[in-house]
């Protein structure tokens, strides 16, 4: 197993969409808001978006069938989608975890976000 996930194709499922995606989507929506110059309601910060955009990173039907369309090979297919359970598992957790965290600093007196 440990082979599997060092595995170069495994690996760079895994960027994509744990680091990949979340950043995309939080850069653009900076960008947007930054372009057409509109405000983040009161209740929401930073943090608030970027928790939003990990669970992008739960990637299965595309994610599988892209996989299905770019390798011939039945053995990168099962890295691929080793690959993206992993990286589906991590940004279920990781968004959940910081969206819980951005909403107890939001509750905290002391927040200045």
């Amino acid at each position: 197993m440990g082979d599997i996930v060092q595995n170069s194709v495994t690996l760079g499922v895994i960027a994509g969409l744990v680091i990949g995606k979340p950043l995309g989507i939080t850069g653009f929506t900076f960008l947007a808001i930054k372009i057409f110059k509109s405000p983040l309601a009161d209740d929401i910060n930073r943090l608030h978006i970027f928790g939003a955009s990990m669970p992008a990173g739960i990637g299965f039907t595309m994610s599988i069938f892209f996989t299905s369309l770019s390798f011939s090979s039945n053995e990168l297919v099962e890295m691929s989608k080793i690959g993206i359970i992993i990286a589906s598992l991590f940004s279920a957790t990781a968004g959940l975890l910081i969206l819980i965290w951005a909403s107890s600093i939001q509750k905290s007196p002391q927040s200045a976000c």
